[in-house]
């Protein structure tokens, strides 16, 4: 136990001195890998903080409710900075992993023309303005839109972090969702008293999907996860964490057995139709069903030493960039450990993994 409590005093200890260098609140409720068997970590928001081992993620949470609709407003981004120097020299290291991870390609070819930043506060289509105005409701101070060249999926991961400017490869993130196909309606809370809820699955074309599949956070049918592309999720990970939000203790939901476990990538159609963006065009933000999102704690602990991460914007040649701290506390974001370690491989870790740019 010793061990457990110094190591939360230390992560404590670090977001102290991200919340200073930032000037930015942060409200972190601890449970998995630091107090209990749970192994996933709560960033919300301060007013609103969840607390381990309190049991209120069993009960129906209505995630649409929480986020505010979009309107019509400025949002004044943060444009582009000089890299710090403090954090200059990850660029190398981020650089080692790029000819390792992503879609590959030749490295050593020349590097692309920066890409250019939308002007602070304006998108240059209708979904780039719906989502400026959104970062304006939540009040983001790091909210940034580019548009990349249509190669730029067919670049290895240091061309794109140059084309953005980004410090590191390690910033590069992108946005899955996740299908439990063994999921089972009579398990999750929002079905309570619907005994005969069968699992269905929407038809071709359909517009609609039953809200109550993702309105227990505790045991959704589907996820939104975003994970780095220098890491690899781990969905033996992913079903530990999730199994692991609830608790277990007396008057609370069940522990869901592991055998209702079984995530895969998302239909396209289904991608679609939660989403309301194609693929390689997912963000967290502003999606047609606000459903549960996880966030790997690599993308956020890297938000330690860089302060902004890069996510689908909407459009498949449009990227965003935010910090993960924000999103984390804005958008009442689960994180947890869902990738392989380094060095890790499938063999290793007896865990499935789950590729593809978005």
């Amino acid at each position: 136990m010793d061990g457990l409590l110094a190591r939360q005093k230390a992560l404590a200890h670090r977001l102290q001195a991200l919340e200073a260098r930032y000037d930015m609140p942060l409200s972190i409720s601890f449970s998995a890998r630091l107090l209990t068997p749970l192994s996933a970590m709560f960033c919300v928001n301060r007013l609103t903080a969840l607390s381990f081992p309190t049991p209120v993620i069993g009960s129906v949470v209505d995630v649409k409710s929480e986020r505010p609709a979009p309107a019509v407003a400025d949002v004044k981004a943060v444009p582009s900075t000089a890299k710090p120097a403090a954090i200059a020299s990850a660029s190398a290291s981020g650089g080692a992993a790029a000819g390792s991870s992503g879609s590959g390609g030749d490295v050593s070819g020349p590097l692309p023309a920066v890409c250019k930043a939308m002007p602070p506060g304006k998108g240059d289509s209708a979904v780039t303005t719906k989502l400026v105005a959104l970062c304006n409701q939540l009040k983001l101070a790091t909210c940034e839109f580019r548009r990349v060249p249509s190669s730029y999926y067919d670049w290895p991961l240091e061309h794109r972090r140059h084309c953005l400017e980004a410090v590191s490869v390690h910033q590069l993130c992108k946005t899955i969702i996740m299908t439990n196909t063994k999921w089972e309606p009579q398990l999750s809370t929002a079905y309570s008293g619907d005994a005969k809820a069968a699992v269905t699955k929407p038809g071709k074309g359909s517009t609609e999907v039953d809200v109550r599949e993702y309105r227990d956070v505790s045991y959704s049918r589907y996820y939104a996860i975003i994970v780095q592309y220098s890491a690899k999720l781990n969905k033996e990970k992913l079903i530990k964490l999730t199994r692991g939000l609830r608790s277990g203790a007396a008057n609370t939901p069940a522990v869901v057995s592991k055998k209702k476990f079984n995530y895969r990538l998302a239909e396209e159609q289904i991608n679609d139709l939660l989403s309301g963006y194609a693929h390689n065009a997912v963000c967290p933000l502003g999606m047609r069903h606000e459903i549960p999102i996880i966030m790997s704690d690599r993308a956020l602990e890297a938000n330690l030493k860089l302060p902004y991460i890069w996510l689908g914007g909407g459009e498949v040649d449009v990227k965003w960039k935010v910090s993960p701290a924000e999103l984390c506390t804005k958008m009442k974001v689960i994180v947890g450990d869902i990738t392989y370690a380094d060095g890790e491989s499938e063999s290793t870790a007896g865990g499935g993994g789950e590729g593809g740019d978005n």
